[in-house]
């Protein structure tokens, strides 16, 4: 993971899955709701696509659009909070996903922050707790919220 202030975050996890159930825990929205604190990701993983993260009351939490995605490997797409921090410019989210031996490495890159210090540093604490929930929804069936 980068320092402080960093225009880049990266944070790597290896969980005991496989490429494609991993695939469909960070893009179909009945997933994501149980390990993304609750928002359901609405929008399909297709170069082009608009997606949001929707909260439990119907809000959107995230908007964001596709810019690649190759199933159970990349999936790329620009982040932009609504609400809080709405006035910073859009980052961009990539994960990496790869077979390890049993496991399966998932690199998650959050970069193009240099012009939005807040949502850099509200990401800096959210993906750690974010990955750990994927990784528990996936190893043992819950998720940590």
């Amino acid at each position: 993971m980068a320092g402080k202030g960093s225009d880049r975050h990266v944070f790597v996890t290896y969980i005991r899955t496989t490429p494609a159930k991993l695939w469909r825990a960070i893009t179909t929205g009945a997933v994501t709701k149980k390990w993304y604190f609750r928002c359901g990701l609405h929008g399909k993983p297709k170069k082009g696509s608009e997606l949001r993260y929707i909260l439990p009351d119907g809000n959107t939490a995230i908007v964001g659009k596709v810019l690649e995605a190759k199933p159970r490997t990349k999936l790329v797409h620009l982040f932009k909070f609504v609400g809080w921090n709405a006035n910073e410019p859009a980052s961009r989210v990539t994960y990496e996903i790869a077979q390890d031996g049993p496991a399966v490495r998932l690199t998650v890159i959050h970069d193009r922050l240099a012009k939005s210090p807040k949502t850099a540093a509200d990401v800096t604490g959210g993906w750690p707790v974010i990955l750990s929930s994927l990784k528990s929804l996936l190893e043992t069936g819950k998720a940590l919220f």
